[in-house]
């Protein structure tokens, strides 16, 4: 079970563009928090509790798309 939850927590900081491994590096205090949070509450209510942090992290920790992907999606 905690796998599932860790494995929808990372999916919801990719859908944020978050970087899930910098996040846990540079702030681990916010991510355990997070994480908790994550598997207690459903993604709604986690946003909207978390709302007014989640744009410092996605700036501090941003998640970094691969340059392949992009320029085969365009050529």
């Amino acid at each position: 079970m905690e796998e599932q939850t860790m494995d929808r927590f990372h999916e919801f900081l990719v859908r944020k563009n978050i970087d899930a491994q910098g996040l846990s590096l540079g702030k681990p205090e916010i991510y355990l928090k997070w994480k908790e949070m994550f598997a207690e509450l459903n993604e709604d209510s986690f946003v909207m509790q978390q709302k007014f942090q989640l744009n410092p992290m996605r700036r501090s920790f941003p998640l970094v798309r691969h340059e392949s992907l992009k320029s085969d999606k365009n050529g």
